[in-house]
């Protein structure tokens, strides 16, 4: 009798502790289980989700980019070509209008430049597109001449020679990570341009061999050079 009421102490003993080793193990899995379910409830806002997850701050260049999303227009454009000559082409009343002006006999004398069909077409359709993802392309007659894919840590950099050669044009501290220098957004440059590759862009027919786009802080337009790496003759397009 003693024995049997013994066995059964203990029997009942193991048993509550089987009880509540389980129920601590359930426990758990229920806590987990939910924990789980909180995760891949697709009615939790995807804000609750990311709320520890910290947006990284947006660099300069990206935040002067995002404020001009959108197309932007030539509006005009200014030249030189060697020792005096000076173009300068306009955008009047929704007419583009050009004249250029040199020094004869030591006075500088006016003269108009006929625009042709195919020119007004140029300048008509050239641009600047600022896409939503903050690259740049440069276009003209629907076609995509150059694109500038977003570096928030630099630029579209091709030029082979030190940017010191083109002082005039260029910063000396113009490099493949730069992007705000000065007044200025630095968004593309290459030297030895082809004639054939710069020709279809080249409305007032200086001489070039070097392109630069950058955007002008101060001013708030974007300008594309074309310009002779070697000396003098240089063009200025603005876009707004």
């Amino acid at each position: 009798m003693k024995m049997s009421m013994k066995l059964n102490r203990n029997y009942s003993s193991a048993l509550l502790c089987s009880i509540l080793f389980l129920s601590s193990c359930g426990g758990n899995s229920m806590d987990e289980q939910k924990s789980t379910d909180v995760k891949n409830n697709s009615n939790v806002p995807a804000e609750a989700v990311e709320k520890t997850k910290e947006e990284a701050p947006k660099s300069e260049k990206e935040i002067i980019l995002s404020g001009l999303i959108g197309d932007h227009a030539l509006t005009s454009i200014s030249g030189f070509m060697g020792a005096n000559t000076m173009v300068d082409y306009t955008l009047e009343r929704g007419k583009w209008l050009a004249q250029g002006s040199a020094i004869e006999e030591g006075m500088r004398q006016a003269y108009d430049i006929d625009l042709e069909r195919e020119d007004i077409k140029m300048l008509s359709s050239m641009k600047i597109q600022v896409s939503k993802d903050l690259s740049v392309k440069l276009m003209c007659n629907g076609k995509t001449y150059y694109t500038m894919p977003m570096n928030a840590n630099g630029m579209a950099y091709f030029l082979r020679d030190s940017p010191k050669k083109y002082s005039s044009n260029f910063p000396a501290k113009l490099s493949e990570s730069a992007t705000v220098i000065g007044d200025y957004l630095y968004l593309y440059a290459k030297d030895h341009v082809s004639e054939n590759e710069i020709s279809s862009l080249n409305i007032t027919e200086v001489f070039a061999d070097v392109i630069s786009i950058s955007y002008n802080i101060k001013s708030k337009q974007f300008e594309m050079s074309l310009f002779y790496g070697e000396c003098c003759d240089n063009s200025i397009y603005y876009f707004k």
